[in-house]
């Protein structure tokens, strides 16, 4: 059996061919083609950079971490950057037979579903817990919104959220509600939908669990029930996707059969290729 240090050597140094296709793969892989129904085929680059995404996204005990809160952060977003990049040529080394129902941001979430629940054995085996299985197959949010918007995501977005309405709104919140995230994670999940008229008391909703410190009485007298803060948080959100950048829809990837077959060097210029564009 190899251990941890051995399989990120192998990822390194072996061809396609010479890599033995773990055990933690092959359950990762069943669970997968269960909800991405149109899931063919994988090839190098899905095995190799989905276990470095694993690597660099597990937890353990033992870690130190920086007392600073500001060297955290920059940590913290460092290698979110990092998974993100590795997720991306995952999702994209992947074969579909067809157009998904999960956009890309779909089955990125899960992949990180599935992920998060591996650990490392004595043996330094991945071990997935039994059962994730089950439960990502009942998760309420994927099932509704066909992606997942994690807490360390939400609170990025409302730091957005809350950096924009102070500075061109002129707006200055001084504290979160008991169900400020609850609401602000429903309004983002609604996406340009959120503009039609029945949405529209869900922004309410959000902009009333606000306690504010700071506001133009000219402009937004009342922030917490003001027509026009509530008119330009639904243009904010669409404008800009929910704070976010776009995620690109799975309907790119279905042509990815050049990249399917590729060998490592091809699948990474092909890689390097996407980036540039």
């Amino acid at each position: 059996m190899k251990g941890l240090l051995d399989i990120l050597l192998c990822l390194k140094c072996y061809s396609t061919d010479e890599i033995e296709i773990g055990d933690w793969f092959k359950r990762f892989w069943k669970i997968f083609q269960k909800v991405i129904l149109e899931a063919m085929s994988y090839n190098r680059n899905t095995y190799t950079k989905l276990m470095e995404y694993i690597v660099l996204t597990r937890k353990d005990g033992e870690e130190s971490y920086p007392s600073s809160k500001k060297k955290r952060n920059k940590e913290f977003e460092k290698m979110r950057k990092e998974g993100e990049k590795l997720l991306d040529i995952v999702v994209r080394s992947i074969r579909y037979r067809n157009k998904s129902d999960y956009r890309k941001i779909g089955i990125i979430s899960v992949i990180k579903v599935i992920c998060e629940h591996y650990i490392l054995s004595e043996d330094n085996e991945f071990i997935l817990d039994d059962q994730k299985e089950e439960n990502l197959l009942e998760n309420k949010e994927l099932l509704t919104y066909r992606y997942i918007i994690e807490d360390d995501e939400l609170d990025i977005r409302f730091a957005k959220f809350e950096e924009w309405l102070e500075e061109i709104e002129s707006i200055t919140i001084k504290k979160k509600g008991y169900s400020t995230m609850r609401y602000f994670k429903k309004i983002l999940h609604l996406e340009e939908n959120i503009a039609e008229e029945e949405n529209r008391e869900e922004v309410k909703k959000f902009q009333k669990s606000i306690t504010y410190q700071w506001w133009d009485g000219n402009n937004y007298p009342k922030p917490w029930i003001n027509d026009d803060v509530t008119d330009k948080i639904i243009e904010k959100i669409v404008e800009t996707k929910g704070f976010v950048e776009e995620y690109s829809d799975v309907g790119e990837l279905e042509s990815s059969d050049d990249m399917g077959e590729s060998s490592s060097n091809e699948g990474n210029k092909y890689i390097e290729k996407i980036y540039r564009n």
